[in-house]
């Protein structure tokens, strides 16, 4: 049995936002995860390793706690469902124009990532197609789509 170091994640999401329940649920069944579910971005996030943001809202004009927090080296994942608003210049990649529902095979643009280590290969999703466009140098892609035999970056570091 693998022994995990305990994190503290904070997902920030609406109030009438159920779509992530079932998550959820497998993160709570973690023994190693410590998970808090909250419709705003509270003030201290000192006892956070991970920020979760799936709101819009959060995009526009960045709180000073959550840069702050990133500075210090605390994670920030933003989970985006299809849109053209830009993302803040700190993610150092901007979403591209969405394209229409498909099957996208997605893999690891390096297969010793360590999330590789623990995922198949390769997995496919049925869903609409929005790639994201490096903007930075120190921009490292972590999965990428195959949609019209071109490789596009959907999650980056």
């Amino acid at each position: 049995m693998i022994i995990h170091p305990t994190i503290s994640v904070l997902f920030v999401v609406g109030d009438d936002d159920v779509s992530l329940q079932p998550f959820f649920s497998y993160l709570q069944s973690m023994q190693h995860m410590r998970l808090t579910v909250e419709p705003q971005l509270p003030h201290d996030l000192d006892r956070f390793d991970v920020v979760v943001t799936t709101n819009p809202e959060a995009y526009v004009a960045v709180p000073d706690p959550l840069i702050q927090f990133v500075h210090s080296g605390g994670g920030w994942l933003g989970l985006l469902n299809p849109s053209d608003d830009p993302l803040p210049e700190m993610f150092g990649a901007q979403p591209t124009p969405a394209k229409p529902t498909s099957e996208l095979r997605v893999l690891f643009k390096n297969p010793d990532n360590p999330m590789a280590k623990r995922l198949p290969d390769a997995f496919y999703v049925s869903d609409r197609h929005q790639a994201l466009d490096n903007k930075a140098e120190d921009v490292e892609i972590i999965l990428y789509a195959d949609w019209r035999y071109q490789h596009s970056p959907v999650l980056v570091h």
